[in-house]
């Protein structure tokens, strides 16, 4: 049998670990959840927006916990979940996490073409991800996901019957593939992950777990109460469907389209304060600089080149046990005509998140409660013509066309939204949440073709309402099968309909150690 067939069945088939294994840590996993719990529970807000979070970060935030004063069901807790996450600095770890997941669609014919919901929402049919560690020195992590190609509605996730191609589905298969490596305290990324900064889970102003990956080079640096985060990435410079039109000598491939972000937050026993700078450039060539790898260098104070540049402040507050608000505001540009400063003839662009999360254990379940509201101006993520390839766009490169999404919210420039979702779980196995989501758009703003200028016909064009009601329902066979319907109702102008997605996952999570 080849050598490469057998390592792959070990990887699969060794014993399963029910503990937290896994290396890299998104807001909505259950292990930062629970912690997240915990904390607020405490009446602590939780010390970092910005992800992912390496294990050694959850057992760095749980030791924090254990030691301040709590009482003794509470330190308890915090020592169960340091059991569960069993960090430990001399253990090799040799691990495989691996879903296979069949979603059937049963949809009427009234639909639209939403990129984000028709590709990305349903799961994909195979996710493997392969990682070997050393807690708190190095990570090796390697995941790929097999989806159906996309070619728009499909009433299932699993295959593309075509002619001369029974199973078709898209080549971009490797999702992560990284090196992390700790210098002390400080963090060091290099590949490609997901990502996501800001207070709230859903959504965010910056880059966000939205985003399918970024291609970057990524340093955190915790100091006490302060922490650091800076991020390097350069972005899918081939042209996608419905794209700009740029002139011969500007054009897609001959320019590096780069992403910097610096952050920096602070935290306190019940506030969290973050400050961010994400800067959008465009060069030929490959052309970097080193003051892009510099905190705070850029952020208007320094030559850098024409760049596309936000400022986005971030503020979490726990007022009472289990209970979080937070808000996000962000600045595009501000114009300061009105106190008779010149200024280019830009508007004031900005954007904002306000919400709340609230969980609760209680004594045969948990309870959360998730609800946001967000604004964006009709220029939120544009730039000017002449440098438009550094407006906010993420390209993701496909078989059939390349499509687009926004990169500094979740649904673009001129924007209003609603998103809530009540959920408990762990009654006998069995997980449910309500959720509610409603859209408000402006027809006449994108990130394609709407100018960088003020336009008052811009900004009081035609809006298109969105609007879904779903359950999402799920059932647990022994953690190794999950079953789950979600029945939606959606309405868009002028239409009402629903939709119903019936899935069942098989997961096998496995983690091995290895003596030194």
């Amino acid at each position: 049998m080849n050598r490469h067939l057998i390592i792959l069945l070990f990887l699969l088939l060794h014993n399963l670990w029910c503990g937290y294994g896994q290396v890299s840590y998104m807001p909505d996993d259950p292990a930062v959840i629970e912690l997240k719990t915990l904390y607020l529970e405490s009446g602590r807000v939780f010390p970092t927006g910005s992800f992912p979070l390496d294990r050694r970060d959850l057992n760095r935030l749980a030791v924090k916990l254990k030691e301040q004063t709590l009482s003794g069901e509470a330190r308890e807790r915090v020592a169960e979940f340091l059991k569960k996450l069993s960090f430990n600095r001399e253990a090799i770890r040799l691990g495989s996490d691996v879903k296979l997941t069949y979603e059937h669609y049963l949809r009427t014919d009234e639909e639209w073409e939403d990129y984000y919901r028709l590709f990305f929402e349903p799961a994909p049919a195979l996710a493997l991800d392969l990682y070997y560690t050393q807690d708190g020195l190095a990570v090796i992590d390697i995941a790929g996901s097999w989806r159906r190609e996309y070619d728009g509605f499909s009433p299932n996730n699993f295959f593309a019957f075509k002619p001369g191609n029974p199973f078709a589905h898209e080549n971009q298969f490797l999702q992560k593939g990284y090196f992390r490596y700790f210098f002390g305290p400080m963090e060091m990324e290099l590949g490609r992950n997901k990502v996501h900064y800001g207070p709230s889970r859903y959504s965010s102003l910056l880059l966000s777990q939205r985003l399918p990956f970024l291609d970057a080079f990524r340093l955190r640096l915790p100091i006490g109460p302060l922490e650091m985060t800076s991020l390097v990435s350069t972005l899918e410079n081939r042209e996608a469907a419905g794209d700009l039109v740029l002139s011969d000598d500007y054009d897609f491939v001959d320019n590096t389209i780069i992403c910097t972000m610096h952050r920096f937050e602070y935290t306190f026993k019940r506030l969290r304060l973050g400050i961010s700078g994400l800067s959008f450039i465009t060069r030929p060539d490959n052309g970097f600089l080193l003051g892009d790898f510099f905190p705070v260098f850029s952020w208007h104070t320094a030559d850098v080149g024409w760049h596309n540049l936000s400022m986005i402040g971030d503020v979490s507050l726990a007022p009472l046990p289990g209970l979080e608000v937070f808000a996000q505001y962000g600045v595009d540009d501000i114009s300061l005509g009105s106190v008779d400063v010149g200024d280019d003839p830009i508007p004031s662009i900005d954007a904002y998140i306000v919400g709340l999360s609230f969980d609760r254990r209680l004594p045969k379940a948990n309870f959360s409660l998730y609800l946001e509201g967000g604004y964006t101006h009709y220029l939120w993520g544009n730039f000017h013509e002449k440098y438009a390839l550094s407006r906010a766009i993420y390209r993701y490169f496909m078989d059939r066309e390349n499509q687009m999404l926004p990169m500094t919210s979740p649904f673009g420039p001129g924007s209003r939204w609603i998103y809530g979702e009540i959920g408990w779980g762990n009654l006998s196995n069995i997980g449910a949440s309500l959720f509610f989501q409603l859209i408000d758009q402006n027809t006449l703003a994108d990130l394609v073709t709407t100018s960088y200028k003020a336009s008052s016909a811009i900004e009081n064009g035609s809006r298109i309402t969105t609007m879904r009601l779903g359950l999402n329902i799920r059932y647990a066979f022994q953690k190794a099968l999950t079953a789950y319907m979600k029945p939606v109702l959606l309405y868009r102008d002028p239409l009402f309909w629903g939709e119903l997605t019936l899935g069942c996952t098989l997961h096998h999570r496995g983690e091995s150690k290895i003596k030194p």
